[in-house]
């Protein structure tokens, strides 16, 4: 889904995957199981992630940061630098995917909303985490802390 996480994913594969492998048990009982093997030609190969991966390149567009959010909700996370401290991003939603809205990749544009500016488009942060204090929402977050419209993030 558009919104699906690697955590709500995971869960609806791992519930897919429970009810095939008691089919599949069962055809192999049976004697009418039939192997299919991998197309090689197909098949790709994935880092392992590192700590690293997770951290946000605003020059990039608003999709491509919403979908690393959802992507790497398990691990290794997302996450941005402010004033030096992490801020880990932990929901996100597309704004504007194609803009040219003013504003430099991420300059906070629109701060009561949430709203960032990315290399293509505007991303609303919706739920962060600053380093040493619980996930919040944006509003928790902007009201606990010092920053102001047109600040950016690192």
């Amino acid at each position: 889904g558009e919104d699906e996480d690697a955590r709500t994913l995971t869960d609806r594969l791992a519930e897919l995957g429970g009810r095939m492998a008691v089919q599949t048990l069962d055809l192999i009982e049976a004697g009418q199981a039939r192997q299919v093997g991998q197309d090689h030609a197909k098949a790709t190969y994935c880092k392992k992630l590192k700590k690293e991966d997770g951290r946000i390149d605003w020059s990039r567009s608003a999709r491509e940061i919403h979908d690393q959010v959802r992507a790497l909700t398990i691990w290794p996370g997302s996450f941005t630098t402010r004033n030096g401290k992490i801020v880990k991003v932990l929901r996100t939603r597309v704004v504007e995917a194609d803009s040219d809205a003013p504003g430099k990749p991420g300059q906070i544009v629109n701060l009561r909303e949430g709203f960032v500016r990315c290399g293509a488009g505007t991303l609303k942060l919706e739920q962060v985490q600053p380093e040493g204090a619980r996930a919040m929402n944006w509003k928790d977050f902007v009201n606990g802390s010092s920053i102001k419209e047109g600040d950016s993030f690192d």
